[in-house]
């Protein structure tokens, strides 16, 4: 078997950018569905219920159900109400914030499938 030589090494790694960059491409270039969501640039802009993100495409269904769920419930108020729920699963209010919580959670995973098209 001949040894390849560098300018050969070099065209193959060259004709593997290039199919790398197409495969980007077409990624970026996949449709999104639905009326929350709007191509800008680069960018997948969402908007759902008054809360709206933009993330870089191509986008990905944990990348849009993070966003959405973490914009309108920041780590430390999500793990607040989870807290509060579970230390007093009684407290109606706590539950009701919990209940809130968890339906937008839902609708969030709903509409990052509708966007994706995934059924």
């Amino acid at each position: 078997m001949a040894k390849k030589t560098e300018e050969q090494m070099l065209q193959e790694m060259e004709e593997q950018m290039q199919q790398q960059e197409a495969a980007r491409l077409a990624e970026i270039n996949k449709p999104l569905y639905g009326e929350h969501v709007e191509k800008m640039g680069g960018s997948a802009v969402i908007k759902l219920d008054g809360v709206i993100v933009s993330l870089l495409l191509p986008v990905t269904y944990p990348q849009i159900v993070d966003a959405l769920v973490t914009k309108k419930y920041p780590q430390d108020q999500m793990q607040a109400i989870i807290n509060n729920h579970l230390a007093d699963p009684e407290d109606e209010g706590h539950l009701a914030e919990f209940q809130q919580m968890q339906a937008w959670r839902t609708l969030a995973k709903a509409t990052a499938k509708e966007i994706l098209g995934i059924e």
